[in-house]
């Protein structure tokens, strides 16, 4: 397209009325196509690599195209100095597995038509995808304690097949074994601190002054028995100690189970972690704590073996609860019983009454033993309902937390209670883990 500039006669004048003329001046500009009809590219951003072990990589797009049109697709691993063809669905050339240089990868994509008036080539997707490993290796604890055995054990190994026994053996235990087998394992074993605690045992008397509360009272006893401790998470809680107790007076006496008790009498429980904190807090239940890991056979299923076990061995449905304190003529007492009719454990129904004594020598006061008798009674009705699960390990899991668990095959579906677990030092074997709840009180 053509355009034409004009300019009129201009007339300036100076001081000496001298005048002059300058004529119309004219300017035309002509414009052409800026662009290739026939083809073009198109080069995208960079794919920022972070340095870590490429596993794998994929090219894949989807074009229309047109009679009388191409797409070309190509990848550079070097901020485009060269350049490399790709095949669909296919990975990305000259990117290696294992490869921790490359930086950065970009594709250009080239479309050309053979005429100008041909519909042009479209590019519905365009997909680049690298895969690393950024994986590292991770340590969490799974067991805090003092060594008390190591057990050496030397076994032969054989060149051929059959025993180290058999003809053809080249066992030589001195040796460390033969080609196959044999060789010398070291076996640790190691107890928690509450070992050292139980060890330690009462040599003169404690005393817990009256009106301390629980958790500082139990601090307490720890401190005197294991001066070295110094990590603690201890629950807060409201009740004191209604009396002094002294304990110790017995030479001989196991404090750990002193501890136990005293955390018993108000419904908690004390125990080191794995990491060798000492934790006194309110015993995890399972209907109100919020799970803190799902196993589920609908998403992320890692369980690979499960078994369940309904059983009445720990189903009360009267419970008597005694405060025996040594310095009360008149220990207190508190009695629980299921007494719905439409219970399967009504205490007159066909299950009969099945009593539950419990004696607790810190309680003295009437409140205190019927709060006790009711949470017995309640964590006692219904069938103990125990699941033992062998899933993928979980380092973080640990005794005490509330997982919830759905394996329909043994028909376990809602929140339970990890008693006990196992976990070996080979990541190739399952974790084991043993999870219970009470089947009325779900």
């Amino acid at each position: 397209m053509a355009e034409t500039g004009t300019a009129a006669t201009i007339t300036p004048s100076v001081s000496t009325a001298v005048t002059y003329a300058i004529q119309p001046a004219s300017e035309i500009d002509r414009g052409g196509q800026a662009f290739n009809g026939l083809g073009g590219f198109w080069i995208s951003d960079q794919l920022t690599l972070p340095g870590d072990p490429v596993t794998g990589s994929a090219v894949r797009w989807v074009t229309k195209l047109p009679t009388g049109t191409s797409v070309m697709v190509e990848t550079s691993i070097n901020n485009g100095a060269s350049w490399d063809l790709a095949t669909n669905n296919g990975q990305v050339p000259r990117l290696t597995e294992g490869d921790t240089t490359t930086r950065s990868v970009i594709v250009r994509v080239t479309l050309t038509r053979t005429n100008a008036t041909d519909p042009p080539p479209r590019v519905v997707s365009l997909e680049l995808q690298v895969s690393l490993d950024s994986g590292v290796d991770e340590f969490a604890a799974i067991g805090h304690g003092m060594i008390d055995k190591v057990t050496t054990k030397v076994v032969g190994g054989s060149s051929g097949s059959g025993s180290a026994s058999s003809v053809g053996s080249t066992a030589v235990t001195s040796r460390g074994g033969g080609q196959t087998g044999g060789g010398t394992s070291i076996t640790v074993h190691v107890t928690d601190l509450s070992r050292a605690i139980k060890r330690n045992q009462w040599a003169q008397p404690f005393t817990v002054p009256g009106a301390m509360n629980y958790g500082d009272a139990v601090m307490a006893m720890v401190l005197n028995r294991l001066p070295s401790q110094t990590d603690f998470s201890i629950a807060s809680t409201q009740r004191a100690l209604p009396e002094v107790v002294v304990y110790g007076l017995k030479q001989g006496g196991d404090p750990w189970q002193d501890i136990q008790e005293l955390a018993q009498a108000i419904g908690y429980e004390a125990y080191f972690d794995p990491k060798g904190v000492f934790v006194f807090r309110p015993v995890p239940d399972p209907r109100q704590g919020v799970p803190v890991w799902t196993f589920s056979e609908d998403s992320n299923p890692v369980v690979v073996e499960a078994s369940r076990e309904l059983s009445d061995e720990q189903t009360f449905n009267h419970v008597i609860v005694i405060g025996q304190s040594s310095s009360s003529q008149n220990p207190v007492t508190a009695e629980a019983f299921d007494n719905d009719p439409s219970s399967r454990t009504y205490i007159r129904g066909p299950y009969g009454e099945v009593t539950e004594r419990v004696t607790f020598s810190l309680i003295t006061q009437q409140d205190q033993a019927q709060d006790a008798a009711d949470a017995i009674l309640f964590n006692s009705l219904g069938a103990a309902d125990t699941v033992t699960i062998m899933v993928v390990p979980m380092a973080a899991l640990e005794p005490g937390d509330i997982i919830k668990i759905k394996c329909s095959n043994v028909k376990a579906n809602g929140t339970y209670m990890i008693n006990s677990m196992t976990t070996s030092l080979s990541p190739a074997d399952p974790q084991q883990l043993v999870c219970f709840r009470q089947s009325t009180n779900t």
